[in-house]
C-alpha cells in the first residue's frame, strides 16, 4: 500500500511542477550571463515584429534591421511568437543571412516601426520620408507621430520589386548592407 501511496504523491508533486517550468521555458536564454540575446532569441524578436503576410524579402532586411540594432546594444524581449508556421519561416530567412547595417562605414542603430506613417530619424533629426504605403497597413494612424523605417513599408516595397537593400534606402539612403 505505501509504495501506491508513494507514487501517487510523486505524481502530484510532478504535475505541481508543470506550471514552473513552463513559465521558465518563455524566458529569454542568455549568452553566458550577458545581456544580449542569443540569435535564436533574435530570430524570435524579428518574428515578433513580423507579420504573416509579409515577404521573404521584408522579413530578411527586418532581420538585419534587428540583428545591427542588437549588435549596437538595442535591448529585446527574446518572447517567442505563438505562431509555429510563421517562427519556421523566419528561423530559415534569419539564420541563411548576418548582414547588418552600416551608415558612413559603421554599424549603426536604425529606429523602426511597423507602421512609421512617413517618418525617420536621419543623424539626431526627425525628418520625413515619403511613406504613402503606410496608409494601407492595418496599423496606420495619421494621430501617430511614429519614427523610423516602416516595416509594412518595407514589405510593401518588396513586395512590388524593390530588393531588401533598396527598400531599406528608401527610408535610409545612406544606409548600406554588409
Amino acid at each position: 500500500m505505501k509504495p501506491k501511496l508513494l507514487m501517487v504523491i510523486c505524481f502530484f508533486a510532478a504535475m505541481a511542477m508543470i506550471p514552473l517550468l513552463c513559465v521558465n521555458a518563455g524566458k529569454p536564454k542568455r549568452n553566458g550571463g550577458s545581456d544580449k540575446l542569443s540569435e535564436t532569441d533574435l530570430c524570435s524578436v524579428v518574428c515578433n515584429y513580423c507579420r504573416n503576410d509579409y515577404c521573404d524579402s521584408a522579413i530578411d532586411a527586418v532581420s538585419c534591421i534587428i540583428r545591427t540594432n542588437s549588435k549596437c546594444g538595442k535591448r529585446y524581449n527574446g518572447k517567442v511568437n505563438s505562431d509555429k508556421e510563421l517562427y519556421y519561416r523566419v528561423e530559415k530567412i534569419f539564420n541563411s543571412n548576418s548582414e547588418l547595417l552600416y551608415q558612413k562605414s559603421s554599424v549603426s542603430s536604425i529606429p523602426f516601426a511597423p507602421c512609421s506613417n512617413g517618418s525617420t530619424i536621419a543623424e539626431g533629426k526627425q525628418s520625413s520620408v515619403a511613406s504613402p504605403w503606410d496608409c494601407f497597413s492595418s496599423r496606420y494612424d495619421p494621430k501617430n507621430r511614429c519614427t523610423g523605417i516602416s516595416l509594412d513599408g518595407v514589405d510593401y516595397l518588396c513586395k512590388n520589386g524593390f530588393s531588401k537593400e533598396e527598400a531599406i534606402k528608401w527610408y535610409i539612403p545612406e544606409a548600406e548592407i554588409k
